[in-house]
Protein backbone atom coordinates (compact mmCIF):
# COMPACT_ATOMS: atom_id res chain seq x y z
CA UNK A 1 0.00 0.00 0.00
CA UNK A 2 1.23 3.47 -0.71
CA UNK A 3 -0.04 6.99 -0.69
CA UNK A 4 -0.44 9.12 -3.79
CA UNK A 5 2.93 10.81 -3.24
CA UNK A 6 4.86 7.59 -2.51
CA UNK A 7 6.82 5.69 -5.10
CA UNK A 8 5.63 2.16 -5.81
CA UNK A 9 8.31 -0.30 -4.64
CA UNK A 10 10.11 -2.23 -7.40
CA UNK A 11 8.30 -5.46 -8.27
CA UNK A 12 5.06 -4.42 -6.56
CA UNK A 13 1.72 -4.85 -8.28
CA UNK A 14 -0.65 -1.89 -8.46
CA UNK A 15 -4.36 -2.65 -8.29
CA UNK A 16 -6.52 0.37 -9.00
CA UNK A 17 -9.75 0.33 -6.97
CA UNK A 18 -11.59 3.51 -7.97
CA UNK A 19 -14.54 4.32 -5.74
CA UNK A 20 -13.69 1.57 -3.22
CA UNK A 21 -12.20 1.67 0.26
CA UNK A 22 -9.47 -0.75 1.31
CA UNK A 23 -9.30 -1.61 5.02
CA UNK A 24 -6.03 -3.48 5.56
CA UNK A 25 -5.74 -5.44 8.78
CA UNK A 26 -9.45 -5.30 9.52
CA UNK A 27 -9.92 -7.36 12.69
CA UNK A 28 -13.07 -8.57 14.41
CA UNK A 29 -12.65 -7.11 17.90
CA UNK A 30 -15.98 -8.05 19.44
CA UNK A 31 -16.02 -9.32 23.01
CA UNK A 32 -18.20 -11.80 24.91
CA UNK A 33 -18.56 -10.35 28.40
CA UNK A 34 -20.92 -13.00 29.74
CA UNK A 35 -18.95 -16.18 28.93
CA UNK A 36 -16.23 -17.47 31.22
CA UNK A 37 -13.15 -19.45 30.18
CA UNK A 38 -14.30 -22.77 31.64
CA UNK A 39 -15.21 -25.90 29.73
CA UNK A 40 -18.93 -25.11 30.15
CA UNK A 41 -19.50 -21.36 29.70
CA UNK A 42 -23.13 -21.85 28.61
CA UNK A 43 -23.88 -23.98 31.68
CA UNK A 44 -22.38 -21.35 33.98
CA UNK A 45 -24.36 -18.66 32.19
CA UNK A 46 -27.59 -20.61 32.72
CA UNK A 47 -26.85 -20.95 36.46
CA UNK A 48 -26.28 -17.23 37.05
CA UNK A 49 -29.12 -14.96 38.07
CA UNK A 50 -29.53 -11.60 36.35
CA UNK A 51 -27.83 -9.54 39.07
CA UNK A 52 -24.84 -11.90 39.23
CA UNK A 53 -24.57 -11.90 35.44
CA UNK A 54 -24.67 -8.08 35.24
CA UNK A 55 -21.93 -7.86 37.88
CA UNK A 56 -19.75 -10.43 36.08
CA UNK A 57 -20.21 -8.58 32.78
CA UNK A 58 -19.36 -5.23 34.38
CA UNK A 59 -16.23 -6.76 35.94
CA UNK A 60 -15.22 -8.33 32.61
CA UNK A 61 -15.72 -5.01 30.80
CA UNK A 62 -13.64 -3.21 33.41
CA UNK A 63 -10.81 -5.77 33.07
CA UNK A 64 -10.94 -5.53 29.28
CA UNK A 65 -10.73 -1.74 29.35
CA UNK A 66 -7.73 -1.85 31.68
CA UNK A 67 -5.73 -4.21 29.46
CA UNK A 68 -2.75 -2.68 27.67
CA UNK A 69 -3.55 -2.26 24.01
CA UNK A 70 -1.94 -4.85 21.75
CA UNK A 71 -0.55 -3.89 18.38
CA UNK A 72 -0.64 -7.42 17.02
CA UNK A 73 -1.41 -10.99 18.08
CA UNK A 74 2.25 -11.86 18.74
CA UNK A 75 2.75 -8.99 21.20
CA UNK A 76 -0.55 -9.84 22.95
CA UNK A 77 0.48 -13.47 23.38
CA UNK A 78 3.95 -12.50 24.56
CA UNK A 79 2.41 -10.19 27.15
CA UNK A 80 0.04 -12.92 28.32
CA UNK A 81 -3.18 -11.31 27.02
Amino acid sequence: MHGPADAVPPGASVIDLPGLTLLPGLVDTHLHLCFDATGDPIGHLAQADDDMLRQRMADAARRALLQPRCRDAASCLAAGH
